[in-house]
């Protein structure tokens, strides 16, 4: 199956598989903001500091068929904890910022190393390197969806 193609699960399975690999029982809405973007629905989430918002990012990489996402966020911060978030669940990302931003990790983004990429608005549009990445087959070719933290989350296709 590539990772253009997968099953999206049933709300109980999702429900379920959620509770034995990451430990949390899923609220509703969490669990449908995932569903939404499994189906390639854009999803627009207003929720509180604190109500796990993250969540509904690290829910569908368990679904996708070995997809990525690109998590936009405009602090450094908040990049780093998400990425030792994400690798705490067992996935790996990256943190693009000035001392991780290198050819090396491009490399490595392209080969698909990591299945979580965490970067700036401004890195994003201004670094050469994503535009590169935009023309690789094998890059453009994966399913992923991209976030924009804490404002409003929609997947690209």
């Amino acid at each position: 199956m590539s990772p253009c193609h997968f099953n999206v699960p049933s709300f109980e399975n999702m429900k379920q598989t959620v509770q034995e690999k990451f430990g949390l029982s899923p609220c509703t809405w969490q669990l449908q903001a995932a569903q939404y973007q499994l189906n390639s629905k854009d999803v627009i989430m207003i929720s509180p500091t604190g109500s796990r918002k993250t969540l509904t990012f690290w829910i569908p990489l368990i679904f996708n068929a070995g997809g990525i996402i690109i998590i936009v966020t405009p602090l450094n911060i908040l990049g780093e904890k998400n990425q030792k978030e994400a690798e705490a669940l067992g996935f790996p990302a990256i943190n693009l910022c000035k001392e991780t931003a290198s050819d090396q990790a491009f490399k490595d983004i392209e080969k698909l190393k990591y299945c979580i990429i965490m970067v700036s608005p401004e890195r994003l549009l201004s670094d050469s390197h994503f535009q590169a990445l935009w023309k690789s087959k094998k890059f453009t070719e994966t399913r992923f969806q991209t976030f924009r933290a804490s404002l409003c989350i929609f997947t690209v296709s």
